[in-house]
Formats: C-alpha cells, structure tokens, sequence
C-alpha cells in the first residue's frame, strides 16, 4: 500500500499544480486557490489567528470531503486517477468498475 501522504518537491506552479499525492493518488490545485488563498492572507495583519484559521478551514473543507470520495471510490473497487481542487469546488476523477 503506498503511504498515506507524500508531497511533491519542488512545486511547480501551472495551471493545475500538483501538491503531492494521497494513497497514492495525485492530487492538484488550480491556481486560483493559491489566489483565494492570497486574498485570504490580506488580512493577517490585523487578526492573524482567525486569518490563519479561516485558511485551513477553507483549504481542509476541500481536502477532506475529496479525500472522502477518494476513500469511497477505493473501498467500491474503483481505479482512481486523481483529486482536483478549485476554489469552490473539488473533483475526484476515478473510473466505473466493470459491472
């Protein structure tokens, strides 16, 4: 079984940026979450705690419920082919079993 998390090094920015890889599937950002991300950032100057926290929040919302399609998808037998993240939304790209 591969390990649970492994990131990419170096990181190379594009259009969809891959971050590394879960259970051995790779997931990617599209650029304009590293945006979100940046105008999220603007305000730790006059509250970096809840600035810092709202970014994880925002970041592992997206993570994790990808993370658990990922799980679903692997458990019913599925191949799948990789985790995409855009600013709203996330996408689990995985094939349908042979039925």
């Amino acid at each position: 079984m591969p390990p649970l998390f492994k990131f990419c090094n170096p990181i190379r920015i594009n259009k969809l940026t891959k971050i590394g890889q879960i259970r051995g599937v790779d997931t990617l950002i599209h650029w304009t979450v590293f945006a979100v991300a940046a105008f999220i950032l603007a305000g730790v100057f006059r509250n970096p705690g809840l600035t810092l926290l709202g970014l994880t929040a925002y970041l592992s919302v997206l993570l994790i419920h990808e993370t658990g399609h990922l799980i679903a998808a692997q458990r019913k037998g599925c191949t799948v082919f990789s985790i995409e993240l855009y600013p709203v939304f996330g996408v689990t790209r995985f094939g349908t079993p042979w039925s």
